[in-house]
Parts: C-alpha cells; structure tokens; sequence
C-alpha cells in the first residue's frame, strides 16, 4: 500500500475496532488481498477506491457496519477472481455485493442493462447508499484520469440513473433524508464542476462524443 492507502486503511481499521463492526473487520483485509497490485488509472494503488468510499460514508453518518463492509467490497467480485462463495462476511452483505456487481447482459442494450441494474439497487438500502457514496468517488476523481468520452457517458449516467435513485431513495427512507440531501449536494457540485470544464471543450466535439456515447448505450 502506498502512503494515502495506508493512512485510509489504518483509520478505517481503528474506527471498526472501537465501534465492533465485525463484519467490515473481515472485509477490510479481504479486500486488501483481492485489490493488491491493482491500480487506478491515477497510478494510484485501487485499495484507496474503496477505502475513499467507505471513509466518506463514515464522514457523513452512512457508518453501520452493512454499509461500510459492503463498501470495502463493492468492487471485488467485478474487478478482481472473487467470487460469492469467496466473501467471508454475512448473506446480507455478500447480498449486497452482488446487486453492486454490473455484468452486461448481450441480449439487452447497454442502457436497458443499466435499467435493470438500478432498479435491483434500489430495491436494498444498503447497495443504494453505496452505490451513491461510490458515485460521489468516482466524480470526484475523474476529471483527472478520464477520457472526453468517458466523462460524458459518466455525466449522463448519473443523471439518467443516480438522481432517479437519489429521488427514489428519499421516498423509501425518510429517516435517511440527510444523508440523501448531502450526498445530492455533492454529486451535484461535482457535476457542475464538470459541465464548467467542458465547455472550454469545442461544441462540435462534444455533440461528435456525444452522439458516438448515445449510439453506443442503445445498442
């Protein structure tokens, strides 16, 4: 681990130790071991992905040990050999896990896959919350390491599928209301930071991307 990583690692350790949360004091190293010598396309080790995820959840009150193992894990039966039986925490968590794995289904298009994604997620208050504490991440670090394309597919993703959740959420836990207003904020002043950057990008390429991205999604 590099220094940022270990840093992460040792507060999130700390704080599951003080509070009990036995199951993310499983996950944590489970999900050392599985991401190790995995980068982001910063060069950062991916470790500090999940961390920064799980870490932020905590910032904000989104601290049960479901959610904070769940987010350690999010990303390992996705990117890494891991599979369901492999996870050595609770059913709701492997649960959970598994709703936040997106596999493609080639009989549908990208954007009815994506449907059928979100719809699952939203069924579980935990793959929901994590989900957007996983968004929230991700913008915050993808001007720096994604391409053109990519940050316009992520943008119109979020608003066709995050705010729907976001809305959908604030109906089905209203004691969760909050969180659900801070993380709205958030995703949505990053996304404003984007929209302001790309329009120093010429009109022309952008509606060229575009086009391409939207070509893309429904076949």
């Amino acid at each position: 681990m590099d220094g940022n990583s270990y840093k992460m690692y040792t507060f999130i350790r700390g704080y599951c130790e003080a509070r009990k949360l036995y199951n993310s004091l499983l996950a944590l190293p489970y999900a050392r071991l599985m991401h190790e010598g995995e980068k982001r396309k910063s060069g950062e080790d991916y470790l500090i992905h999940p961390l920064g995820v799980a870490s932020y959840g905590i910032s904000i009150g989104l601290n049960t040990d479901e959610i904070i193992a769940t987010a350690l894990l999010h990303d390992v039966m996705e990117d890494t050999t891991s599979n369901l039986n492999d996870l050595n925490v609770s059913n709701e968590i492997k649960k959970n896990v598994q709703l936040l794995t997106f596999k493609r289904n080639l009989l549908l298009t990208k954007k009815e896959a994506l449907q059928c994604y979100y719809d699952a997620i939203k069924e579980s208050e935990v793959a929901t919350f994590v989900k957007l504490l996983d968004r929230y991440n991700n913008l915050f670090s993808m001007a720096q390491v994604f391409t053109l394309p990519k940050i316009i597919e992520y943008t119109k993703e979020t608003e066709d599928f995050i705010y729907p959740l976001i809305n959908e959420a604030k109906k089905r836990y209203p004691l969760r209301r909050e969180e659900l207003n801070v993380l709205k904020i958030n995703i949505t002043s990053l996304i404003n930071s984007v929209e302001g950057m790309l329009e120093f990008i010429p009109e022309s390429e952008r509606t060229r991307v575009r086009n391409k991205k939207t070509s893309e999604i429904a076949s």
